[in-house]
């Protein structure tokens, strides 16, 4: 088994016959939530509230980049500030990827599927604003066995309530191949999942993961003149109206004007700049 942590350089690793399977290895791992929580642990640690031996069981001098590389390989053992959860980046909640103050969002399931196409399906609970199209149940699954609706530049993560349902999904993809930027998009399974905030929170969170992860300087909103709520959400998530896209979405029927939403790796995010990070 070779399992690492942190986040890799790479978005590809080789799995093919020779490289990994015929040998019957596995490759594993997962996040860690080192840089999110600098901030609050290193002033700990230099006026003495923190001791990092309780953290740290050894000790790399300049220069043994190679030593510590194999030291990965002892048993280590160590403390997590609890403070350091979704907001610094990272999930806490077990099964969950990003975890906000209400809700949290998390990979599609293979037993997400089903409940996922009915509602699919369902066009007359996407509202009037969210296009209409609809895929075969087999294109549908196909695409969930080939990646697991996550690639590199596109994914889909589901957002659970906090009773544990799932509300909804949010989407990031490239709305233009040449731009440098991800459009997301996102929906409510039924009514009773609005009205809470939440979408406007899984929008702050992909946000913050999208920026931390990816190079794209840009993410961009598309909405409905008409759509209210939406506008609303991106007003509240700091994205800047750039203008209006004049009959670029069809849907019900006809060509729609849309406005285009804005927010840059280096503009303000409201909701950090409150001290909910």
């Amino acid at each position: 088994m070779i399992s690492r942590v942190g986040v890799p350089p790479y978005e590809e690793a080789p799995v093919g016959f020779g490289s990994l399977f015929g040998r019957n290895i596995t490759l594993t791992g997962g996040p860690a939530p080192a840089r999110a929580c600098i901030e609050r642990l290193l002033p700990a640690v230099l006026d003495g509230t923190v001791n990092p031996g309780k953290v740290f069981d050894w000790t790399v001098q300049p220069g043994g980049h190679a030593e510590g590389l194999r030291g990965n390989g002892r048993a280590h053992t160590g403390t997590l500030d609890p403070g350091c959860t979704a907001r610094d980046g990272w999930p806490a909640r077990e099964g969950r990827m990003l975890n906000g103050t209400s809700i949290s969002l998390r990979p599609v399931q293979e037993a997400d599927l089903d409940a996922m196409y009915e509602s699919h399906t369902a066009i007359a609970n996407r509202g009037r604003y969210f296009p209409l199209g609809v895929v075969s149940e087999s294109a549908f699954r196909r695409d969930f066995a080939e990646h697991g609706f996550w690639q590199k530049d596109e994914g889909t993560l589901l957002i659970v309530s906090p009773d544990g349902d799932t509300a909804g999904h949010i989407e990031f993809f490239r709305p233009v191949s040449y731009w440098d930027a991800f459009e997301l998009s996102y929906l409510l399974y039924d009514e009773r999942f609005s009205g809470h905030g939440w979408v406007t929170e899984a929008v702050q969170l992909l946000v913050d993961y999208l920026f931390a992860t990816k190079k794209q300087q840009r993410i961009q909103l598309v909405i409905v003149p008409e759509n209210a709520a939406s506008i609303r959400i991106a007003v509240k998530c700091g994205f800047g109206l750039e203008g209006t896209a004049r009959g670029a979405f069809f849907n019900d029927g006809r060509s729609q004007d849309v406005l285009i939403y804005s927010l840059l790796r280096t503009d303000e995010r409201p909701w950090r700049a409150a001290g909910h990070q």
